[in-house]
């Protein structure tokens, strides 16, 4: 009885890791001192693929997790500028597998199977986030953040779903040296 527990409680772990949650992914100049970066300004001319409201959301997102590492912003003569879009795609899942575990009296049986393919569709939203130096656009760091969403969320949903993604973008930000 206790290797069906074990079993099931193995079971239910790759389960819960095989989950997709929040992905982030970043790339930097590993030659910079981060250190000596205080102020940001965004550029004017983003097409971020949002619209308006979006906007407003993750730049005070952004704000914020920038403003806890002692970086705000500063319009006149900033050390970096800032340069975000989002993208929202579909992904199709196909599941098709099973596992089963099983008793009876005194031995225990297992089984790997197939099934009927069940699709289904996600809704994907991608937000990229660069920053470049001021003088010559040249970029220096850039991160991605992927997560689930629902098109049809309220906005007080989607601004907790940039808070999460954006937090776990800039989680190690700046990059230690």
């Amino acid at each position: 009885m206790k290797y069906v527990w074990k079993s099931c409680i193995v079971i239910f772990l790759f389960l819960l890791i095989s989950c997709k949650g929040i992905q982030s992914y970043t790339d930097y100049d590993d030659q910079l001192n981060y250190a000596l970066f205080s102020s940001y300004s965004f550029y004017n001319d983003m097409e971020t693929g949002l619209d308006d409201l979006e906007e407003k959301r993750i730049k005070s997102t952004i704000k914020e997790n920038l403003a806890t590492d002692s970086i705000f912003l500063n319009d006149k003569s900033p050390d970096f500028m800032i340069n975000f879009y989002a993208e929202i795609f579909q992904q199709n899942h196909r599941h098709n597998l099973g596992i089963s575990i099983g008793t009876y009296g005194s031995s225990v049986s297992g089984n790997i199977g197939s099934g009927i393919p069940i699709n289904s569709t996600e809704n994907i939203l991608s937000i990229t986030v660069e920053f470049a130096h001021p003088d010559n656009n040249e970029l220096f760091w850039q991160g991605i953040s992927e997560a689930k969403i629902n098109l049809n969320s309220t906005p007080e949903e989607k601004r907790k779903q940039l808070d999460k993604m954006l937090k776990k973008l800039f989680k190690d930000f700046p990059p230690k040296q």
